[in-house]
C-alpha cells in the first residue's frame, strides 16, 4: 500500500485497517465519521487557536485513513 500524503501509519490504524478486511468495513467507516465529527465539533467550540489547529490536524490524519482504508478494502 503506497502511503498518501499526511497518513503516519499508527498501531490503530493498522488494527482497524485489520478489522475492514476481515468484513467490518461499514462498522470500521462508522467509527471515522463518528471520530471525525467529534472533533470538528471540538475544533469549532474552541477559541483557543492552538485547540483549533491540533483538531484541524486530527480531523486530516482521520480522513486520511478513512481515504486509505476505502482505497484497500472498499476499492
Amino acid at each position: 500500500m503506497k502511503e498518501s500524503k499526511g497518513l503516519k501509519k499508527t498501531q490503530k490504524f493498522e488494527r482497524r485497517l485489520a478489522d475492514a478486511k476481515t468484513g467490518n468495513e461499514i462498522e470500521v467507516l462508522k467509527r471515522y465519521r463518528r471520530e471525525i465529527k467529534e472533533e470538528t465539533i471540538r475544533r469549532d467550540a474552541s477559541h483557543n487557536g492552538f485547540v483549533k489547529t491540533c483538531a484541524q490536524q486530527q480531523i486530516n490524519q482521520l480522513k486520511a485513513e478513512r481515504d486509505a482504508i476505502e482505497m484497500e478494502v472498499v476499492g
